[in-house]
């Protein structure tokens, strides 16, 4: 069990005792009524390492605490009550779920991190059949596409609002306006959070829109960690990979062949992207750099075989 300074990491939480002291900040915070348990305060709590875990505050103790429980600040919070956390819409994925009682205390802190803690869910993961579990809350990021009317609705003699929106992947920020991986774009203007840009390829060549800054997060699986950084979609195009070239036409075109292509077609789609062979460089080179004259063109022959 790791113990750091004396608090406990909220992945460590166990349910077999009430005297944990963990230092969390306070990442979302809501009201909820239920028959069960009647008016309540709920948290989500995170440690520094980015360990969630759901925290309710009965009426019981809303005057001691309430005060204490102010959204994004960081709490030292001592002796509480863990039990399973089971049922639907869980909040997190943690098995256990914190209860503060009358004699938890909660005491202020200095930030540790800035960072809010969300533990983001992908557009692939939501829309898979078997993706996610339907039981647990997520976080998502997204671009608000259309947003419904609010509608109010009677549960447990409460009244209830939902308001219904549609969510746009901001990875691939808009593919019916061509707004995915692989489009060439040519910046208008520059603003500190947000560029205005002109398609330059596809369908939507000529439209201008807007690219927001975006969480991107790298897939590299040898870090022991996850970094995370807010950014522009974007890449400059200096160069691209023949298969992202597919589809365009170009007027000049620099085909650079450190090795032979090593599909079928592959190295047709590179030459046939120019509309003018004037407009066609190539540079072919050995493993040691030197310029080649020649290339392989590799053909399945097999693709030909039922052509009649």
């Amino acid at each position: 069990m790791a113990v750091m300074n004396g608090f406990t990491h909220v992945s460590d939480l166990k349910a077999y005792k009430t005297t944990w002291k963990i230092r969390v900040r306070i990442v979302h915070t809501w009201k909820q009524y239920t028959t069960y348990a009647g008016e309540t305060i709920e948290m989500i709590l995170a440690d520094f390492k980015g360990s969630l875990i759901h925290a309710t505050i009965k009426k019981q103790q809303f005057n001691k605490h309430q005060r204490l429980i102010v959204f994004g600040d960081w709490r030292i919070i001592e002796n509480f009550q863990l039990s399973r956390s089971t049922g639907m819409f869980r909040a997190t994925k943690h098995q256990y779920k914190m209860t503060i009682m009358n004699s938890t205390i909660i005491s202020r802190c200095d930030s540790v991190s800035n960072d809010f803690y969300l533990d983001l869910a992908s557009f692939d993961n939501i829309l898979a059949e078997d993706g996610l579990n339907e039981n647990i809350l997520i976080d998502v990021v997204g671009q608000v596409v259309s947003c419904g009317e609010m509608k109010t609705s009677e549960l447990n003699d409460k009244p209830k609002k939902r308001l219904e929106v549609i969510l746009r992947d901001t990875r691939n920020i808009d593919p019916r306006g061509g707004l995915m991986n692989g489009t060439r774009l040519q910046i208008t203007q520059l603003a500190e959070f947000v560029l205005e840009v002109i398609v330059i390829t596809g369908d939507r060549v000529g439209d201008k829109v807007l690219i927001p800054r975006i969480l991107l997060t790298p897939s590299d699986t040898k870090l022991p960690f996850k970094i995370r950084r807010r950014q522009l979609p974007l890449v400059v195009a200096f160069a691209m990979t023949i298969n992202k070239s597919q589809g365009q036409s170009l007027d000049y075109v620099g085909l650079y062949l450190p090795r032979p292509c090593f599909s079928h077609g592959q190295f047709y789609v590179a030459v046939s992207r120019v509309t003018n062979k004037k407009g066609l460089k190539i540079l072919i080179v050995d493993k040691e750099g030197k310029p080649q004259k020649e290339t392989m063109n590799v053909v399945f022959k097999e693709v030909f075989q039922n052509l009649k």
